[in-house]
């Protein structure tokens, strides 16, 4: 399954310190400057007067703002992947982005393609199933006003994401020698998690961090057969773009959303209606990846392989 991309990618991380305590201090750094992002963010809201309450901080958050500081929020994981990896690896941010240093434009444009079109089209497959989407009450020259500013901020928060999930995580376990259920398994495991909702009912929860799973296994595939981030970056850059810009699915996250969907602790999400979210969830993303896989396909990132050399570029 590794292929020569992902070897050479694997071997950056192999270049820098690359000790157990390295990698925990690491992890606990990332944690803790996650939390001191979203702290600061908090802070930021509450110091209104108006905003002291639950519910009105809740609606402060459904905001073009609130949404807005939320993903910078996330992706201020960027800063934070830089601070460790040059503090406790000793190597450049350029060595997660991918085998060879390169952010890879095109691959991030057809995973764009990919991650945009796809999901709506399952989406207006899946209409006589599910909840039906409305208009939202944001007027359509607000929706294209606030379009390329948060398309954006949804490629930094998403980017960000498939850095430490897809990117750094598996790097340096599968630099360790561990094996593949492990470096493949624990980021795509954690990612699912970190979904999780305290507001919603178990079966919901579990269902929501299966499709989020499924989702991350397409974009590990990405990485592994390209050995950069950049594929899985547009894919799930497309993704969001759907989920918050043109079908939101919860009022925190659709403030900028061209159409809602019911929020997910609706009556109107069924199991039934749950369980088509989850199945189809799955040819989705074969989809995506045989689209941007297949050799022939016009939004192709697959390369063929050529032999790894004893001076492949590891040490980029």
């Amino acid at each position: 399954m590794r292929t020569v991309f992902f070897e050479r990618y694997v071997d950056l991380a192999r270049h820098g310190a690359n000790s157990w305590l390295g990698f925990f201090l690491a992890f606990v750094t990332l944690a803790v400057l996650y939390v001191l992002a979203g702290a600061v963010f908090f802070v930021a809201i509450a110091q209104s007067e108006v905003w002291r309450t639950p519910e009105a901080f809740d609606a402060a958050l459904a905001t073009p703002l609130g949404l807005a500081a939320t993903l910078l929020s996330v992706g201020w994981m960027w800063i934070s992947l830089w601070i460790v990896l040059r503090l406790f690896h000793r190597r450049r941010l350029a060595t997660v982005v991918g085998h060879d240093g390169w952010a890879g434009r095109r691959d991030l444009t057809c995973g764009l393609l990919v991650g945009l079109f796809v999901p709506l089209a399952a989406g207006f497959a899946t209409l006589p199933i599910g909840p039906i989407p409305v208009r939202a009450e944001i007027a359509l020259e607000s929706w294209l006003l606030f379009f390329l500013p948060f398309a954006a901020i949804i490629l930094i928060q998403a980017s960000a994401e498939e850095a430490v999930f897809r990117g750094y995580f598996p790097q340096i376990l599968a630099s360790r020698g561990l094996a593949s259920w492990i470096w493949f398994g624990l980021p795509t495991l954690l990612f699912a998690v970190i979904h999780w909702r305290h507001d919603l009912p178990l079966w919901k929860n579990a269902s929501i961090v299966a499709s989020i799973a499924i989702f991350a296994i397409a974009m590990m595939i990405l990485v592994i057969r390209t050995g950069r981030i950049a594929a899985a970056s547009g894919a799930h850059w497309g993704n969001n773009m759907v989920a918050l810009q043109f079908v939101g699915i919860d009022d925190d996250w659709g403030p900028v959303a061209l159409f809602h969907l019911p929020p997910l602790t609706d009556p109107a999400w069924t199991p039934t209606a749950i369980g088509v979210m989850v199945v189809a969830t799955i040819p989705v993303s074969i989809l995506q990846l045989a689209l941007l896989l297949h050799p022939r396909s016009p939004v192709s990132v697959a390369r063929p392989e050529t032999p790894l050399l004893a001076n492949s570029p590891s040490s980029v």
